[in-house]
């Protein structure tokens, strides 16, 4: 449970149970610069002997404070947070690159990516590839929707990007299982995001899509990118060990409280969302142990530097990862 308190004062007359999150919206008074937020601790007992204090009669360390029923409300300020921000290559880093090819993701790690993010979709013979889009049309000289035709079609599929280029019939859509396994051999993180199935066999195939990260060895670095509870318990009920990056319009306390009891969470949202409240919430959710990841909308520079100042763990971008360009 998130409980918001006015000030100090009236946190420490609360009674709050251990696990609780606090947020106290000023000092002595709201807005004075001194708002903050807390987790709730049991009681740590006295002081060392000699001392002469009484359980009620301090803090347990500096900044946090005891409350009514004696346990204590720990400032978060020592939540272990990642050294910098992680960034993710969007797609394999679309702004250069054939998006969602090998090339592009290798090119991507090569750049500087912390790890990649991907979309999958599923053919018709029941394979899931590396695309984004439902039609073929739009990236590729292919026709109709992705979930309509096979495998085989789809390898003789060159992009529109790569057209008249030596790459043009090098560079193919690649299965989902070849990505797994250079994820593996290489070690590269990932986020995945289950894009298109088939109609109708919805669960079926994202389920399968899901094992072939168990079987492949991935989980511990893949990410499955959520929207809603059935897609979370979904990933869940294969795995407890990929994490979840559940997408939500706002970082606000009520949606906090939804997720608060999964484990392994990232909260994951666009950077136009961010505003003048979403440091707090930021700390609210680093105070639950999960971590905050953003999109950047259009990939402008302005896009990152704020999302650093309001403190997310990681970016989704087309851009910020180049860290080996001169």
């Amino acid at each position: 449970m998130t409980v918001t308190f006015k000030n100090v004062a009236e946190l420490q007359a609360s009674n709050l149970n251990v696990g609780d999150i606090a947020r106290t919206l000023g000092l002595r008074n709201p807005n004075d610069g001194g708002g903050t937020v807390y987790r709730i601790i049991p009681s740590q007992g006295t002081r060392p002997e000699g001392k002469g204090y009484k359980v009620t009669e301090y803090p347990f360390e500096y900044g946090d404070v005891r409350i009514a029923n004696g346990n204590i409300a720990k400032r978060v300020t020592s939540v272990k947070k990642p050294d910098r921000v992680k960034f993710w290559a969007h797609r394999g880093g679309q702004r250069e690159f054939a998006e969602n090819t090998m090339f592009a993701f290798s090119q991507a790690i090569d750049n500087g990516a912390y790890g990649v993010e991907l979309d999958l979709s599923m053919s018709s013979d029941g394979i899931w590839h590396v695309y984004h889009d439902a039609s073929l049309y739009i990236l590729t000289n292919g026709t109709d929707y992705i979930y309509n035709r096979d495998s085989e079609y789809l390898r003789g599929l060159t992009f529109n990007k790569l057209k008249n280029t030596k790459y043009a019939d090098l560079i193919k859509i690649p299965t989902f299982s070849e990505f797994l396994s250079w994820a593996k051999e290489n070690n590269i993180q990932f986020s995945a995001e289950f894009k298109n199935p088939r109609p109708g066999m919805v669960d079926e195939d994202i389920r399968a899509g899901i094992q072939m990260i168990v079987d492949s060895g991935c989980e511990l670095q893949s990410i499955v990118q959520v929207t809603t509870n059935v897609e979370a318990m979904r990933v869940r009920e294969v795995s407890n060990n990929i994490i979840i990056s559940w997408s939500v319009t706002n970082l606000d306390t009520s949606s906090i409280e939804l997720y608060k009891d999964y484990n392994g969470l990232y909260m994951q949202t666009f950077s136009k969302n961010l505003n003048s409240n979403s440091s707090n919430a930021i700390k609210l959710i680093h105070a639950l142990g999960y971590e905050v990841v953003v999109y950047t909308d259009g990939n402008k520079q302005d896009d990152i530097i704020n999302s650093i100042a309001y403190g997310v763990d990681h970016i989704i971008s087309d851009r910020g990862f180049e860290v080996n360009k001169s």
